[in-house]
């Protein structure tokens, strides 16, 4: 059986919503932490753009008293996150590093996107030195990860095409953080059976 859908009510355009309160910044916060893994720095980010929506819509009521206390209840939730345990930036920051190793990104790049995240820089270089510490030689590894995913080089399985895109390809290798003379050993390589023997060498 079909029912009638009731027609929405339209809201006064005068309204103003309240100043925002400790159960709406907990239940944003529940609500991201749900969907994403997430470090304090991203948590705080997206506490603070709501407190700012709230903030906008109340336009000229907005007391400075407001706007404390506003950053009070974010910095309470976020505080509580942490101390319960469901954010660790230490954690999150290891599981990002061996994502990007795993997907052949050059440490630079992984500094760079965990910056973005908000990560500490002792903690970026924590992480990164203990999955590097798991590899023979991190640099080269990487980069033979990177032109297997890229399908460069070698991986073209066509000659002409290898030497025409090189230039291109080793642009491409640097911009991605890569270091030129990992990058020329990896390109050089006229076979797949050579580059992936550059990565079996190294763990011998």
């Amino acid at each position: 059986m079909n029912y009638p859908k009731r027609p929405k009510k339209k809201r006064d355009p005068n309204w103003v919503p309240k100043p925002i309160s400790i159960k709406q910044i907990e239940w944003a916060s529940d609500q991201y932490l749900q969907r994403y893994i997430a470090t304090e720095t991203q948590l705080r980010r997206v506490l603070k753009r709501r407190l700012q929506r709230n903030l906008r819509k109340r336009g000229e009521q907005v007391t400075e008293e407001e706007r404390i206390r506003g950053e009070e209840l974010i910095a309470a939730q976020v505080k509580k996150v942490i101390d319960a345990g469901r954010i660790q930036d230490e954690k999150v920051a290891l599981m990002w590093v061996e994502h990007f190793t795993n997907r052949g990104k050059s440490a630079p790049f992984i500094r760079q996107k965990l910056r973005e995240k908000g990560v500490a820089s002792n903690i970026i270089d924590d992480s990164i030195a203990q999955i590097h510490s798991q590899m023979q030689d991190p640099a080269l590894e990487a980069a033979v990860v990177y032109v297997r995913k890229r399908r460069f080089g070698a991986y073209r399985n066509n000659p002409e095409k290898q030497a025409e895109r090189k230039q291109k390809d080793m642009a491409a290798m640097m911009r991605a953080g890569h270091r030129y003379d990992v990058v020329s050993r990896v390109l050089e390589c006229q076979t797949i059976d050579e580059i992936e023997s550059l990565v079996d060498d190294s763990l011998f």
